[in-house]
């Protein structure tokens, strides 16, 4: 692996899904904690060594499947903190969008990184605000 190709605030932020994994799980979620989980390691792996394609591949078909769950899950399970985590998946997809946009508009920033950081940890944030009060 070579570090020229590792994000390390990226890595972080991947290992960082593991918490709503965690909690998750603790909470009988099963089917959740796994999609967090996998997420959270095909991700890693992905900002780990981004020169490997196979793994955004990867990375990609987790992530929008979790989403997808992740919203279904959410809109059908009523939580007393839903405007919470609703306010932040939206920032959460706007950050998205904003991220994949600058790192095409602008593939040597480095701007886009902490946009797809505050994606990251919004989904994390909102993710275990749900979990820690159902």
């Amino acid at each position: 692996m070579q570090l020229s190709h590792t994000n390390f605030l990226l890595v972080f932020s991947s290992l960082c899904f593991l918490y709503p994994s965690i909690l998750s799980f603790y909470k009988s979620h099963y089917i959740h904690s796994i999609l967090c989980f996998q997420s959270s390691i095909f991700s890693t792996l992905y900002w780990s060594n981004t020169s490997n394609k196979q793994m955004l591949v990867y990375d990609e078909c987790s992530a929008r499947i979790a989403c997808v769950y992740w919203l279904v899950f959410t809109y059908i399970r009523k939580h007393r903190y839903i405007h919470y985590v609703n306010a932040l998946y939206l920032i959460s997809a706007i950050s998205y969008v904003a991220s994949s946009r600058l790192s095409k508009l602008q593939p040597g920033s480095s701007y886009w990184v902490f946009v797809h950081f505050l994606f990251h940890m919004s989904t994390v944030t909102g993710g275990s605000i749900y979990f820690i009060y159902i």
